[in-house]
């Protein structure tokens, strides 16, 4: 009887250790399974990190910007306002629904509008808009304007997005009385999503 329990308590004694000794391979293996993630993860965060810089975007801080804008063409409201534009990016979009109208989320700081108008499909190069296949390049009298709180501003497409911001893209030859139109028809939903409406 004695035999056996010294039988039984050496088997146990023997699983133990089996027991320790996989669940230290384990762990090994986690530990190293871990390390290479955080590798990959550094690496893959300097290469997010030169591509923001490349691109113009700051250090990924999150925000929570709204603004408001509007796009015409030869004095063409162009309609974004369909669900094949809604939510396309993460870091800048639109959302569908009630005085969501022409609302540019952001959330990051340093996107530019430039930034916003590629998600929706939109170049915007220095002479030329590219829009739905088509190039609308100044000539003559026509002009790509870019405006910023009812003010032409110089950086073009490359104006940061900040809360409350109101911006209007113009493509052709308005007539100040239709630029006027324009530019009131930019809405205020922007500081009703960011709830700081005056």
């Amino acid at each position: 009887m004695k035999q056996i329990k010294n039988n039984l308590l050496f088997i146990a004694l023997i699983v133990v250790l089996i027991g320790a000794i996989i669940l230290a391979a384990l762990a090994l293996h986690a530990q190293r399974q871990l390390h290479q993630i955080q590798g990959d993860l550094q690496k893959n965060y300097l290469r997010m990190d030169a591509l923001l810089g490349i691109s113009g975007i700051k250090a990924l801080e999150p925000v929570h910007y709204h603004a408001d804008w509007k796009f015409y063409i030869d004095n063409k409201l162009q309609d974004f306002f369909q669900p094949s534009f809604m939510e396309l990016n993460p870091a800048v979009h639109m959302h569908p629904g009630k005085e969501q109208d022409w609302v540019i989320h952001v959330e990051a700081k340093g996107i530019t509008l430039r930034h916003f108008l590629t998600t929706l499909g939109i170049t915007a190069a220095q002479d030329c808009l590219i829009f739905q296949g088509k190039e609308f390049c100044e000539e003559g009298n026509k002009k790509i304007r870019y405006y910023l709180n009812g003010k032409l501003e110089r950086k073009g497409s490359d104006i940061e997005i900040h809360d409350g911001d109101k911006l209007l893209v113009t493509f052709g030859n308005p007539s100040e009385s239709q630029l006027q139109i324009q530019l009131a028809s930019v809405t205020s939903f922007a500081c009703i999503q960011s709830k700081n409406c005056a």
